[in-house]
């Protein structure tokens, strides 16, 4: 966020008017709007699913932050200071080149922590979001029964392989 607000005003990034589109989804409106008090751009909705980027975006960030770029490719160790891909989102959002789409209606994040499994085991048995993003978790009482289960449930689903998995 710190290369997007040495480069963007809060007014600047509102102007575009698409952040703001209901078509985005109401909870990504809502965190949005929330941040509008306050000076600076604190972050954006960052959704558990796929991302779409322009190549240009890649190239234009290279042109103005080869430093923090070239920090980060010699870090040996994640460093606050790093960027990631992320930067070339939040670059896309602040510039207005970005495709409007509801997330909530593409897919879905889940955990697999204890108390949210029954959550994603519903999930498998009935309609299957488009794209479904599974994270596991520190809170996971039987890891390898957990394991088992959600192989299962994936052997299920998808019972051949793909071309780059054989």
């Amino acid at each position: 966020m710190m290369v997007i607000n040495e480069h963007f005003t809060k007014k600047e990034l509102l102007k575009n008017g698409k952040m703001l589109s209901l078509k985005n989804g109401l909870k990504a409106v809502i965190r949005t709007g929330l941040q509008l008090p306050s000076k600076f751009t604190c972050g954006f909705f960052d959704p558990h699913l796929p991302l779409s980027f322009l190549k240009s975006t890649f190239e234009e960030i290279q042109n103005i932050s080869q430093d923090e770029l070239k920090a980060t490719t010699y870090s040996r160790f994640r460093d606050a200071r790093n960027v990631s891909v992320w930067l070339m989102r939040y670059w896309q959002l602040a510039t207005g080149k970005f495709f409007i789409r509801n997330n909530e209606k593409l897919g879905k994040f889940y955990s697999l922590a204890d108390d949210k499994q029954a959550e994603v085991w519903a999930t498998f048995e009935s309609k299957l979001p488009k794209v479904m993003c599974i994270n596991d978790s520190a809170n996971i009482s039987n890891p390898d029964a957990t394991d088992k289960k959600l192989s299962e449930y994936l052997d299920n689903i998808f019972p051949e392989k793909s071309s780059y998995e054989k």
